[in-house]
């Protein structure tokens, strides 16, 4: 994670670095291999229309193709909110108090900077 510009306000650039190491494709690749041998239970069959995310080939590289296209995070960043543009320095959100207990966030959101177990913890 890195600062787009100076601007405290500023999204952040996050870049996860999937499939980037060499463990990560072999493994993405296996797991997908396993996967395409699964059979589609016959009661299923007759309403599947097409397939869908299938890759051209057996190669690693057209399975890895597939995957970096079509695979997508499901794990929010904590620590991405802007610093005074979220919160303040109590973690009071700016603008939806009614959305919070007591006026902080609830949620692991929170400014860069503050570990997400200890403020969780501390909040718990």
């Amino acid at each position: 994670m890195t600062q787009r510009n100076a601007l405290p306000h500023a999204k952040p650039r996050i870049l996860h670095h999937y499939y980037m190491t060499e463990d990560d494709t072999r493994t993405i690749i296996e797991g997908t291999r396993v996967a395409l041998e699964i059979p589609l239970p016959a009661c299923l069959r007759k309403l599947r229309t097409a397939d869908w995310a299938v890759p051209e080939s057996g190669s690693d590289a057209d399975i890895l193709r597939v995957v970096r296209h079509n695979t997508r995070s499901i794990f929010h960043p904590v620590g991405t909110c802007g610093r005074g543009g979220v919160v303040d320095a109590e973690l009071r959100a700016h603008g939806v108090e009614s959305l919070t207990r007591g006026g902080r966030l609830d949620h692991a959101d929170r400014p860069p900077g503050q570990h997400q177990r200890t403020h969780d913890h501390g909040r718990g």
